[in-house]
């Protein structure tokens, strides 16, 4: 209101008056998801900027399965995150960085196709096609829950038209923001099954057909003349002590069996047949058994060059059979302390 008295007549330039005329989706704020921010209620859940999450899941026609991911809370173990469905992973960081980007950064928008003060109707969701989005993302970061529902523009077909909660607003929003959601499942897959550090494990067992043996593991940490923490970790098998290089080595044949991900290879059950073949079974330093971690490989019944891995008793999938191998072969010359192959190389 510029004046009070209504005699007055002001002339405008016609720049200026073309902003009278525009509707009230030009004047809405392009940014549709705003950054989480760090509070002493939610800094768990940060580093150098927000790393982590309660859960994110990821569904609907556009994604190329239902997806939910998870932290990897268990301690000492260098795995961050953790695919829970369509099957049980170790997810890859990078990419699960890009999925939480969506909402750790800014998600700045191509602009607003509706705006529907009160709340968008029925109406207006079935006619963007969003009543039934092709694709749903939610992420729960403490008590933030942002859902964010897609589907594709009718008029571009680089754009989403896109809610945000609860917002009265169908965003614009450009198809990269979400390259994500067309990634194959071997994209959020990461290559290893096992990525405990050794420095906090107590025990490792090991069992081949049936044979068991345990490993017993103490590490001392000190501090060096810069300043520098050092760890020294010591092995012993039956009471006697086990060369640390070559235990090493052997520990990596562990660490190196990974998942063979393609199109066709998510096993989601154990195969009929399948027999066990090698077990590994982590004990942390920590004084709860929650901490323990089993990794066990089959053998298939009608696949030669594949095996068959369970973590915790729950499916990952098909490997190669080199590193499981290798774990069995060279059992007995670890705890004779006989130099075994070095494969890191």
């Amino acid at each position: 209101k510029v004046s009070e008295d209504e005699s007055v007549v002001y002339v405008l330039d016609t720049e200026t008056s073309e902003y009278l005329s525009r509707e009230t989706v030009y004047y809405i704020n392009s940014t549709a998801v705003t950054a989480i921010e760090k509070t002493d209620s939610n800094s768990e859940y940060f580093g150098d900027s927000l790393e982590g999450f309660d859960y994110i899941t990821l569904s609907g026609e556009n994604v190329t399965a239902d997806y939910r991911f998870e932290m990897y809370k268990r301690e000492n173990s260098s795995v961050k995150y953790r695919m829970i469905s369509p099957a049980v992973y170790n997810a890859d960081d990078e990419t699960i960085s890009t999925v939480l980007s969506i909402v750790s950064e800014d998600l700045e928008t191509g602009g607003v196709y509706e705006f529907q003060n009160g709340g968008l109707s029925d109406k207006l969701l079935k006619e963007y096609g969003l009543d039934n989005p092709c694709a749903t993302l939610v992420y729960k970061v403490g008590k933030d829950t942002v859902t964010i529902k897609l589907q594709q523009s009718d008029t571009d077909e680089k754009y989403y038209a896109m809610t945000v909660n609860q917002d009265p607003i169908i965003y614009k929003v450009t198809r990269l923001s979400f390259d994500f959601l067309e990634y194959d499942l071997y994209k959020f897959v990461s290559s290893a099954v096992l990525l405990e550090d050794i420095t906090g494990i107590k025990t490792v067992d090991v069992s081949i057909e049936g044979q068991k043996y345990e490993f017993n593991l103490k590490t001392a940490k000190s501090t060096n003349e810069d300043d520098e923490e050092e760890y020294n970790t010591t092995v012993k098998f039956d009471g006697k002590n086990i060369d640390y290089e070559n235990f090493s080595r052997y520990y990596y044949y562990m660490l190196a069996v990974c998942p063979y991900i393609s199109d066709n290879s998510l096993v989601t059950e154990r195969p009929e047949g399948a027999e066990e073949y090698v077990s590994i079974t982590m004990k942390h330093n920590s004084a709860t058994d929650d901490d323990d971690i089993t990794m066990t490989v089959f053998k298939l019944k009608n696949n030669k060059s594949r095996y068959y891995i369970e973590l915790d008793g729950a499916p990952v999938g098909l490997c190669e059979v080199r590193f499981p191998d290798l774990i069995a072969a060279n059992i007995d010359e670890v705890i004779s302390n006989e130099e075994i192959e070095d494969a890191s190389e």
